[in-house]
């Protein structure tokens, strides 16, 4: 078995990211139809380096699903609905949606430090996410 830690890159990158968005078991033809392979043996290349590095497991059907590995550049995005979201936009609208409660109940009478402590980490969260974004459309690009 290959290092787990080595990084992957190109066609087996996005054939990873595509099996991170599907959420389920694909065997090698589903993969080969989805990345639009021209042949099974392409898909299987990359699935079986994939399993090799411990990025995925097999099932007892043969089929591949993969692993969130927590070593992985991925691990900082969460799949919801088929799409990877960076967990930073996930916290800025949690502080977002907070700030904006606590302005509403309390106004007029706010405390200016925590809103604006708040108000800066919102920020900071909002900046962050995009950027893991943009690695993100950057990686799928590789």
């Amino acid at each position: 078995m290959k290092n787990k830690n080595e990084i992957i890159g190109g066609t087996t990158l996005k054939v990873y990211l595509k099996l991170l968005t599907l959420n389920r078991p694909v065997g090698i033809r589903e993969m080969q139809r989805i990345m639009k392979f021209k042949s099974p043996s392409t898909s299987k290349y990359h699935l079986d380096k994939l399993f090799e590095l411990g990025y995925v497991t097999k099932t007892e059907t043969g089929n591949y699903v993969a692993n969130k590995n927590v070593n992985s550049v991925v691990s900082l995005y969460v799949s919801f609905l088929g799409l990877l979201i960076p967990r930073f936009v996930l916290y800025a609208v949690f502080i977002s949606t907070f700030m904006i409660l606590y302005l509403a109940i309390n106004w007029p009478k706010i405390d200016i430090i925590p809103t604006i402590i708040s108000i800066i980490a919102a920020i900071l969260l909002w900046i962050e996410g995009i950027k893991a974004y943009n690695v993100l459309k950057t990686l799928k690009e590789i």
